[in-house]
């Protein structure tokens, strides 16, 4: 199977359910997302736990919720390019925010400029959630390797402190987390209030000043045509014309003209014409996304799955980050199936609720891949197992095609039929030896690995292997069950097969040395065993 996937940077941006979406948010936001979303992998999240700083109606905060993922939709997001979710359906964001809180300083979070506006304006109600809000803006971005944030020139401050979150985090435990850069696109990313110019439109301008991407074609004309603007006539961008700054920018992004293309359409005329025509293209606009947005909004059960698959794999690339993070701060991991209960596996009151999900789900891979494939249940399911389990089983993902230690797995939508198809399979043997050996804290026979590289072999012998040495390496340094002197142990068997591999000798001696060393590797650790199988690929090739 040719694998055409290419990495690509990861861009991580939300906007809260609170208030109206405006125009600003619109061209400042939002049309620049849709742009983005063809060479980036993106993540726009619905960031409700930001809205609660201040009180929310909770019928509204949820009818808002769901209204802005139409949004989203309707101006042209597609939940297949990007991954859209609600930020409270993936409990990571407040998990890692709360580790990070234990990494930023009072002082820091005391200068940022938001915080002193608004508590300045409401001495009597400050509440800590306001005070922590670059905290868990940080772990937004931070736990999903992000590369770019889009972002004004007025929230720069808080890709900073995130920035230095992350570096103070790295300095202490070593690379975890990627260092975001702020992206800013150069036009469009400040629209100003109609009724003060020199203030940046605002959801929660209830004085006229904004207008929302909902509000109806009269109500746009009537707020734009009473925008303030100076005493002079020439439609001009220029110092001290705040106002007509202010159009000239909402009419090139709805328009795509540029400030020199828009001051010569109305050379020669006036405000009133200049107002009139700013309206009317803003008016048509708008039209066309409410139209969108009332056809998505009347279909909530599509909704609903959009944010189901959205956050399910949120979930699994938040919990590969989390993960990490916890093991290095010390945190101990559990392993739920290591019991030392003498029952056995098959005994009825034995077996743990956990157990009985693993049966469950081996069941529902042999009869998907034995019965008639349909891909969009193939999907439902491969997501469904690969967010679910990374949690419990070591390096789960790891041995797993289109997997990267940075970005986790690749869209289903875009690696193809074939490799989703792989990937249950192995799955499917992942659980199989789990259940068998993880649970019942014993070792792992010689022949048992041996055929599981074999019916892993048979599967995909025409597979092309594109894992290294190097990431199966960092992929047993990362490995939580493993101590120092084990893992060394264990990179230094890897090394061996490095040098059989690379050697000129016949494919069957390459096998039989193999066969050995992944022996006495499977008797450390199943998921050690399972982590070189793509190694072991690599004789066939």
């Amino acid at each position: 199977m040719e694998n055409n996937i290419t990495q690509k940077n990861t861009i991580f941006s939300g906007i809260q359910p609170s208030g109206q979406i405006t125009i600003g948010n619109y061209l400042g936001a939002l049309k620049n997302w849709v742009k983005l979303q063809n060479d980036y992998n993106c993540l726009y999240c619905i960031v409700d736990m930001h809205s609660i700083t201040v009180r929310q109606n909770p019928a509204e905060l949820r009818r808002r919720s769901l209204e802005m993922l139409a949004l989203y939709l309707a101006v042209g997001m597609d939940p297949k390019k990007n991954i859209m979710f609600i930020q409270s359906h993936v409990p990571a964001h407040a998990e890692l925010s709360w580790v990070l809180n234990c990494y930023t300083m009072v002082g820091e979070l005391s200068r940022m400029t938001q915080y002193k506006e608004k508590s300045a304006a409401n001495t009597d109600n400050v509440n800590s959630g306001l005070f922590t809000y670059p905290v868990l803006m940080a772990a937004d971005i931070l736990l999903y390797q992000t590369d770019l944030v889009p972002t004004g020139q007025d929230q720069k401050q808080h890709i900073e402190i995130t920035r230095d979150i992350a570096e103070r985090f790295n300095g202490v435990y070593g690379e975890t987390f990627k260092i975001p850069e702020p992206y800013i696109p150069k036009e469009g990313t400040k629209i100003m209030s109609l009724t003060e110019p020199t203030k940046k439109m605002s959801k929660s301008d209830i004085s006229g000043g904004s207008v929302s991407l909902l509000d109806d074609r009269a109500t746009i004309i009537r707020k734009i045509k009473r925008a303030v603007t100076d005493s002079g006539s020439e439609v001009k961008y220029a110092d001290g014309k705040d106002g007509i700054n202010n159009l000239l920018t909402i009419y090139g992004g709805f328009t795509g003209k540029s400030i020199a293309e828009s001051e010569k359409d109305f050379e020669g005329k006036g405000y009133g014409d200049f107002k009139a025509a700013v309206a009317e293209v803003t008016a048509d606009a708008l039209g066309k996304i409410q139209d969108e947005f009332n056809r998505y909004l009347s279909d909530k059960d599509n909704l609903n799955l959009i944010l189901k698959d959205g956050s399910e794999r949120a979930a699994y690339l938040a919990r590969k980050t989390l993960s990490k993070v916890y093991k290095k701060i010390g945190f101990y991991n559990m392993k739920l199936l290591e019991s030392k209960s003498t029952s056995t596996p098959n005994s009825n009151n034995g077996l743990s609720s956990f157990v009985q999900m693993v049966n469950e789900d081996i069941e529902r891979c042999e009869l998907y891949l034995s019965s008639e494939r349909i891909k969009q249940k193939g999907k439902e399911l491969h997501l469904e197992l690969i967010t679910r389990y990374p949690a419990y089983i070591d390096s789960f993902g790891d041995s797993l095609y289109n997997y990267s230690q940075d970005s986790g797995f690749i869209n289903v939508e875009f690696f193809g039929y074939d490799a989703m198809i792989h990937n249950l399979a192995a799955i499917k043997n992942k659980l199989i030896a789990f259940k068998n050996f993880g649970y019942k804290n014993q070792k792992v026979t010689s022949e048992v690995s041996e055929i599981n590289i074999e019916n892993n072999l048979n599967a995909k012998q025409t597979q092309i292997v594109n894992i290294s040495f190097d990431n199966v390496k960092e992929q047993i340094e990362n490995m939580t069950g493993l101590s120092e002197a084990e893992t060394k142990d264990v990179l230094e068997k890897i090394d061996s097969i490095k040098v059989i591999i690379e050697s000129e000798e016949p494919k069957k001696t390459k096998w039989q040395k193999s066969k050995s060393i992944l022996t006495w590797l499977a008797d450390k650790s199943v998921d050690v065993g399972l982590a070189v199988i793509p190694l072991l690929l690599k004789i066939d090739n």
